[in-house]
């Protein structure tokens, strides 16, 4: 089992950071075991061959703690996966 993770901080309340996540993990097209309605602080979506957590935690004012984290046999296919979703969060804004 291979795992890959990184962190980043960013500029929105962690309820928008979750769902930002919740919209990356579906992008990547896995299914979400732990969606962002379900009162905690991750996201977690997967596949046979892998998992992926996003988890978000308010730092302060608006700003949140991210980590996003995945696991899979091939350390690859966790590599990227890691890569593409949190590329993906730090893309994303909020248009309001």
């Amino acid at each position: 089992m291979a795992a890959h993770w990184g962190t980043f901080h960013k500029n929105y309340d962690h309820r928008t950071c979750l769902s930002m996540s919740g919209n990356a993990v579906v992008d990547y097209s896995l299914k979400i075991y732990n969606g962002v309605g379900d009162g905690d602080y991750v996201v977690i979506g997967g596949r046979d061959d892998l998992v992926v957590q996003v988890t978000c935690v308010p730092v302060s004012g608006n700003q949140t703690w991210m980590a996003v984290t995945a696991w899979a046999g091939d350390s690859g296919t966790a590599e990227r996966a890691r890569n593409t979703i949190r590329e993906q969060i730090v893309r994303m804004v909020k248009i309001d």
